[in-house]
């Protein structure tokens, strides 16, 4: 039966129960619930401190694919949450912040170590929650954090506590979503206390002192959150649920109840609506304790049941917070997300679908009514309502998300360990790819020379649908996985400042023939991309509050930052000699016969700086498209063809713009007719192909035949489908320089650029555009191409060891870092907070 069918069927059965399908999903689709980050990498976190987990928290098993890097992270909770019916949130701890190798210490966290999470959610229309991370560290070390006894160290954990609320509210602030910052700490006793009072009371002080600063409860929220007992604290917990609970009417906070936190038979669902009598709102960690305190996926029992239907019947879904707390090492742990947050979320539509039958009887005190509904409700077709949902949402039916997480595992996942080493950076490989994508493109205006009796916006744009459409195209289909589907995973924010980038481009792209009209290929393109290496390398890492740090070195871990910046500035040096080789060009070459008929400096620096300052916007299109290339690579894309369909959605609007402006001028000039035309009009015949202007190229040389109209079509368009396919390639080449670059990926616009200029002029020069130069000019020319190839060279070996730098750190880090247990017999059980 169809799932339609069925969930027709099942709509009427409800409604012979009073119950409206429709509003029930229209409200289930209301309901975020916020997936835990630490569940993707076993409660590691990214501070590379090297220490174990401690206070009382552990993780049983090795199941390969564990995150490493926060971009992992993301990657694994993207195709998680694709997985998942609905919006929801992130629930992030204060240790996974992004600190860029250096020891950022807890008490020194800011929003900023958080901007990449605040974009990531952004483009998924994602919010997020926030925890101060109380435990594995070593000021708390003693099971002690916030009631310690030691002044300076509990206000260490204050002012760690204060940093956490301003990023839940930076959080909250950026991407208009409420952050709930939740407080729980590890303190107590493993044996039985003397004095059960003196911590509490210093508990009591410090969470006045967090919460002194007054914060809108639009931006933060508050939480506390009580457990009965942990590892190390079975005797004595400082935090109890009888202390929270006071705490968190008194001061008008937040209680946090989690499923795992009481005693093995005590369910947290009878909680709920006795503590919101008395308070406004209430956070709930969702989790399956078993036997004891431990954190296992969620499953749809009885425990996650009642607490859906208290949360529903009772009108909560405004106040209550939802968020899960499990972690599981021992299984695919992109599934255990999926299983345990699809499990809240079916929970929660049962008890939507609840008749309201059940309720009346008990008010009418018709016991037996209200039995045996309760009992026939269990056998309600709400599988097929379940099944709609998932459809009506785009994510797979049924069991069908299994298959998705096994491809993932094994084109990923289980790949990570083995592709580590292939995916380490190598950036002298990287200039390597970016010399073969400078000559592509250094060579692509080379064939032009060889159309005939087409007009400049004619060729231009025949050319074109081979640069901007055919080849992206058939590049990304041939080498990377599941291109359409990754463009439709694409956030639209993401697609069109991707796609904008690509038009703003195209503006610079459409002018950037005429450099060459006015200029020649040499100095039209060194000072076209002269001005777009500077904009497209600078102004990126300057955008993301980077540039200090990794070029300057200013944290100490960026040690080739000033090597790569050095290189920068070589680059920029030799564009500038070749701007003087230029001017020198044209005065030495005044009243003579010229290469360049139409060689003009001044109205070619004009064009050539436009060109090439909307051209930089290319690379922005590579910042924008990050998150494309993420899901490239979660789909199973090897890392040298990531950027492929990056380089797609770019050239769409590139090829916007150009083809908008060439139907324009082949209207205006009349000359659209040529794509197919055999024979060129009369007053079309002056056209001679060679690589004119928009405002018609070269003239016929002297001595042709007027009466020669006939168009080569096919050599046309070969030339054109030939210099269409070498502009393409330098991008093909870049992507795939880029991914060697590491952490300075930026530096790849200024390789590539130079790369263009060193071969372009090399192609002038056997053009003999240079024809007529003075000895001296000449040597300017050869002193630029040399400043170019030391600048890749010199970038090349600022990256090399910045990698060096990074890898050794690494691998001293992971030399003091402890043995992780295999399995769950050699390790302790899984543990929660």
């Amino acid at each position: 039966m169809s799932i339609d069918k069925s969930f027709s069927l099942a709509q009427e059965r409800y409604a012979a129960l009073g119950v409206d399908v429709g509003h029930a999903l229209r409200a289930l689709a209301t309901i975020p619930i916020s997936l835990h980050c630490w569940q993707g990498d076993d409660v590691g976190g990214f501070e590379n401190f090297g220490g174990a987990l401690g206070n009382g928290l552990a993780v049983t098993g090795n199941y390969p694919g564990k995150a490493r890097t926060p971009d992992e992270l993301r990657a694994d909770l993207d195709k998680a949450l694709s997985l998942i019916p609905g919006k929801h949130r992130l629930n992030l701890h204060a240790f996974y912040g992004e600190f860029g190798g250096k020891k950022v210490d807890r008490d020194e966290i800011a929003p900023k170590h958080f901007a990449n999470w605040i974009a990531w959610a952004k483009q998924n229309g994602l919010g997020l929650d926030f925890n101060p991370t109380c435990f594995s560290h070593p000021k708390s070390a003693d099971g002690f954090t916030l009631s310690h006894a030691d002044k300076d160290i509990r206000q260490f954990w204050i002012d760690h506590c204060i940093r956490s609320r301003e990023i839940g509210a930076a959080m909250g602030k950026a991407l208009g979503k409420t952050c709930v910052t939740n407080v729980w700490i590890p303190d107590g006793m493993k044996d039985t206390p003397a004095d059960r009072r003196a911590p509490r009371e210093r508990l009591a002080e410090s969470l006045d002192a967090v919460f002194k600063k007054a914060i809108s409860p639009k931006l933060n929220l508050d939480a506390v959150e009580p457990k009965l007992f942990g590892i190390g604290s079975e005797s004595f917990v400082v935090g109890s649920h009888e202390f929270y609970l006071g705490y968190a009417v008194s001061r008008k906070k937040l209680l946090t109840l989690d499923a795992g936190h009481y005693h093995p038979t005590e369910g947290i669902a009878d909680k709920i609506s006795s503590v919101m009598q008395f308070l406004p709102e209430i956070l709930l960690h969702v989790s399956r304790g078993v036997r004891w305190d431990s954190d296992h996926v969620v499953i749809l029992n009885d425990d996650l049941l009642a607490i859906a239907r208290e949360i529903a019947v009772n009108d909560y879904t405004n106040r209550v917070h939802i968020g899960l707390d499990y972690f599981d090492a021992s299984i695919n742990r992109v599934a255990a997300w999926t299983i345990g947050t699809r499990n809240m979320i079916r929970a929660l539509l049962i008890a939507l679908l609840e008749t309201p039958l059940i309720r009346t009887a008990e008010a009418a005190g018709d016991y037996t009514t209200r039995l045996a509904l309760q009992e026939e409700s269990k056998t309600l077709p709400f599988g097929a309502v379940w099944d709609h949902y998932c459809e009506q949402q785009g994510v797979p039916i049924g069991e069908h998300w299994l298959s998705e997480v096994k491809s993932y595992e094994k084109n990923v996942l289980s790949n990570e360990t083995n592709q580590l080493n292939q995916m380490q950076p190598n950036p002298l490989l990287g200039v390597v790819f970016h010399w073969l994508g400078g000559l592509a493109s250094g060579s692509f205006y080379v064939p032009y020379k060889g159309v005939r009796k087409w007009s400049w916006e004619t060729f231009w744009l025949a050319g074109g649908m081979f640069s901007w459409l055919i080849c992206p195209w058939i590049g990304a289909f041939a080498l990377s996985k599941d291109l359409l589907a990754v463009l439709h995973e694409t956030s639209s924010y993401t697609f069109w400042m991707t796609y904008l980038m690509g038009a703003l481009w195209g503006l610079g792209g459409l002018t950037f023939g005429l450099t060459m009209r006015y200029l020649g290929m040499s100095l039209g393109m060194a000072i076209a991309l002269g001005y777009c290496a500077a904009f497209g390398t600078l102004i990126p890492p300057l955008v993301k509050g980077e540039f200090a740090d990794k070029l300057f070195n200013h944290s100490g871990t960026s040690v080739g930052g000033p090597i790569v910046l050095l290189g920068v500035f070589v680059c920029l040096l030799g564009i500038l000699i070749g701007g003087i080789a230029g001017v020198r060009k044209e005065k030495e070459m005044s009243g003579s016969k010229s290469a360049i008929p139409e060689f003009n400096l001044w109205k070619g620096l004009g064009i050539a700086t436009f060109s090439g300052v909307m051209s930089a916007c290319f690379s922005y299109g590579f910042q924008f498209g990050e998150p494309i290339t993420k899901i490239s690579a979660a789909h199973g894309t090897g890392p040298y063809w990531v950027g492929l369909p990056v380089i797609v959605v770019i050239l769409l609007g590139g090829l916007t713009t150009n083809f908008i402006w060439c139907v324009l001028l082949n209207i205006k000039n009349r000359t659209g007719y040529q794509y197919l035309a055999t024979h060129v009009r009369e007053e079309h015949a002056h056209h001679g192909g060679h690589g004119g202007s928009e405002h018609g190229p070269e003239t016929a040389a002297a001595g042709d035949a007027p009466a020669d109209l006939k168009i080569p079509v096919l050599g046309n368009w070969f030339f054109c489908a030939l210099a269409g396919t070498f502009w393409y390639f330098q991008f093909f080449f870049y992507q795939m320089g880029e991914s060697q670059m590491g952490n300075y990926k930026f530096s790849s616009w200024t390789l590539h650029m130079a790369s263009i200029i060193i071969f372009s002029t090399l192609w002038g020069i056997f053009f003999k555009e240079w024809r007529g130069a003075q000895p001296f000019t000449k040597k300017l020319v050869v002193l630029m191409l040399a400043l170019l190839v030391g600048s890749t060279c010199i970038i090349g070996w600022g990256n090399k060891k910045s990698e060096d730098a990074e890898n050794a750190a690494k691998a001293k880090v992971e030399a003091a870092a402890p043995a992780v247990p295999s399995t769950a017999t050699d390790a302790a059980q899984q543990v929660p907070k």
